[in-house]
């Protein structure tokens, strides 16, 4: 099982926001720091559901289920899917999308042989987007290639709704971080 814990460092870094620095005021007056821990604590919260055991982010929709044909919000007690953790840059949007792994399959990170992993480590990356994201994305068509440029035509003004939030985690096995 992949423990939670390493994600957090993630949705904090996630969180500071426009700020981007610790401790600074957000164009509202508000602390960045709070409204990191703010975040933080809404996406950590017990989902509500008792019989799936799970926090508030693992609802979300995932890239799996947004970058499709037909995109849909998960299904209750959807599976955790990860993707391996090593699309290269020139792979674009399909690669970055295309390697769906399970949290009992492991893949190697990219700079494994430069001795900052041990060379039988893993990483799994999730990616969770909450309703308001979800919709954006949707309702703007920005889940395709072809939204994309359509969107790109139009000059659409990107602007996500004020209770948008993404989480981003790449989760480790504990014995790989400290071997």
């Amino acid at each position: 099982m992949l423990p939670r814990l390493f994600g957090l460092a993630a949705i904090m870094a996630a969180c500071a926001g426009p700020a981007g620095a610790a401790d600074q005021r957000l164009p509202w007056g508000q602390s960045s720091d709070m409204a990191a821990w703010q975040t933080l604590t809404q996406a950590m919260a017990p989902s509500g559901n008792p019989t799936t055991h799970k926090v508030e982010f693992e609802t979300w929709a995932n890239d799996q289920d947004i970058y499709t044909a037909e995109p849909h919000w998960p299904a209750p007690g959807a599976p955790k899917q990860l993707r391996a953790n090593r699309a290269a840059p020139d792979q674009g949007m399909s690669g970055l999308h295309s390697l769906v792994v399970t949290p009992n399959q492991c893949f190697q990170p990219l700079d494994a042989q430069a001795g900052n992993f041990p060379p039988t480590g893993c990483i799994g990356e999730e990616i969770r987007r909450n309703f308001a994201t979800f919709q954006y994305i949707v309702s703007n068509g920005l889940y395709s290639t072809a939204g994309l440029q359509r969107a790109w035509k139009a000059r659409l003004q990107v602007d996500l709704p004020a209770d948008a939030i993404q989480f981003k985690g790449d989760w480790v096995r504990v014995p790989d971080l400290i071997a």
